[in-house]
């Protein structure tokens, strides 16, 4: 194995802590807004453990924004893509561990086994994107590429309004990750079209790497909404991962002419689907949103 691969697994591992860790933190110091909220409304507050600090979910916040550094770093070596998946496992399983130490979330066997199944699935994806020929990603149809935006958000949406309903916080973390983590995939797609329509001396570049941002923010923010919601950090960021790995995979497979298949394709996204499948054991007792 050369030095490069060696400080390309390293890049990838440092990627995924920081992300997942931002999360983490985000999910632990977001308890403040209930704080806020009950200081207005001068209510007594219950809060398990020690007072949350607005510095926590500040630091998170600011974790979550410089994370893209990474790619930057991570271009000089190789491919980023196939770096963030393989490593993707990784900063799950720091999660898990900050979500039962730090954040005292219950985590069933069942959810246990479908985090795993999700990191061998992104494992077996980001081992394979090492042995894939070069392809020019930019020949991926951007119009094609808006058309499936927008029926994502429509899908993610309803999705998203119907769990808020069940008042079930793991439908509601299920539901916000897929949807956030399906953004968030996109969100790579659209600033890698946009920079190579940009150097090419397109217009049209500026418009769809700004289109990037917003659908950026709609990661960021569909993520604090559920949390704001008390969804699990240990259910919705392992939805986060599965959406933020599968949604690109369906870009290449169906807009880029030449991209093919292989089992190994087959095999990763199964075992991610597999574990999404597993992760959903989320009718709990004390799984519903306690209203004040």
């Amino acid at each position: 194995m050369s030095w490069t691969i060696i400080v390309m697994i390293l890049i990838g591992i440092a990627d995924t802590v920081h992300l997942h860790l931002a999360k983490s933190m985000q999910r632990q110091g977001i308890e403040i807004f209930d704080q806020i909220r009950a200081k207005i409304k001068k209510e007594t507050l219950e809060i398990e453990g020690k007072v949350k600090k607005p510095v926590i979910y500040l630091a998170g916040v600011a974790l979550n924004n410089v994370e893209p550094v990474w790619l930057i770093v991570a271009n000089f070596f190789g491919v980023y893509p196939a770096l963030v998946t393989s490593m993707f496992g990784v900063g799950l399983v720091v999660l898990m561990i900050y979500s039962v130490k730090v954040l005292h979330e219950q985590v069933s066997r069942q959810e246990a086994r479908g985090a795993a199944i999700i990191i061998a699935g992104t494992l077996v994806l980001g081992v394979e994107a090492f042995f894939r020929p070069d392809y020019d990603e930019a020949r991926i149809d951007v119009a094609g590429s808006y058309v499936f935006a927008a029926f994502f958000a429509g899908v993610a949406a309803v999705a998203m309004i119907a769990a808020s309903r069940t008042k079930n916080v793991r439908t509601i973390g299920f539901a916000f990750g897929i949807a956030a983590g399906g953004f968030g995939g996109q969100d790579i797609i659209f600033k890698m079209l946009g920079q190579n329509d940009i150097g090419a001396g397109l217009v049209a570049g500026w418009l769809v790497f700004i289109s990037s941002f917003a659908i950026a923010f709609l990661a960021f923010f569909f993520t604090q909404v559920g949390f704001v919601r008390k969804a699990p950090a240990s259910v919705l960021v392992p939805a986060y991962d599965s959406a933020y790995v599968l949604v690109p995979l369906v870009y290449q497979a169906l807009l880029l002419p030449g991209y093919d298949l292989w089992w190994s394709t087959f095999t990763g996204a199964a075992l991610v689907i597999a574990g999404i499948v597993l992760m959903r054991g989320l009718a709990r007792k004390g799984g519903t949103v306690k209203e004040s």
